[in-house]
């Protein structure tokens, strides 16, 4: 879900390990783009994507024998992206969450916003962070994540999904940290930034 900069490059990522990924876009220019160019005309667009990745606008087509999902949708639209493909969306099937932030009017975070939109306390989730750039990760430059369930073994399977010689996937139980993590973790860099910037030294 979602054709920007980190969700081409986790398409990239799988599309490297033989998996086929279809990415859910709402802009038919961008689909046409990656389907025709392979290329995505938007973001990234200097990069050839693997003939294995493909975009729909349509979420029937794009979640049409889906074995997992990856959601890479900004916080405060997934609410509204969420209600319009919920019912495209298999009760059994995981959706790791790459999205990072907090919702600036619930204060949610995205395991309670996902949960609360479909409805589903029983869908598979697992939540992936940490220092990833979109650019590095299409130039397969080495890269470590954490990718984090309440179910170890979906973790697990998470892992073995994405794992890659340039790509280290690191599994945890600790979602809630996971999500807090990506999203303070900018608020400290301004922070730490602006005390650089007054002259305070390191201990500031």
């Amino acid at each position: 879900f979602g054709g920007g900069s980190f969700g081409t490059a986790l398409a990239h990522v799988l599309a490297r390990k033989g998996h086929r990924v279809c990415i859910l876009l709402r802009g038919q220019e961008v689909a046409d783009s990656i389907n025709n160019e392979h290329r995505n005309c938007k973001y990234l667009s200097d990069y050839v994507l693997p003939d294995t990745i493909t975009a729909s606008t349509d979420p029937e087509v794009a979640l049409k024998d889906v074995e997992w999902i990856i959601h890479v949708i900004p916080v405060q639209q997934t609410e509204k992206f969420l209600e319009s493909v919920a019912r495209f969306i298999p009760v059994h099937v995981p959706i790791v969450c790459a999205s990072k932030g907090i919702h600036t009017t619930t204060h949610e975070l995205m395991c309670h916003i996902i949960e609360r939109v479909l409805r589903r306390p029983g869908q598979p989730m697992a939540f992936i962070g940490g220092p990833s750039f979109a650019k590095e990760m299409v130039e397969r430059r080495i890269t470590c994540v954490t990718l984090a369930s309440a179910d170890a073994a979906l973790a697990e399977r998470a892992q073995q999904l994405f794992s890659s010689s340039t790509f280290r996937v690191y599994t945890s139980t600790d979602f809630l940290g996971v999500e807090l993590g990506g999203a303070l973790k900018n608020v400290v860099a301004i922070a730490a930034g602006i005390a650089q910037g007054v002259g305070s030294g390191t201990n500031t």
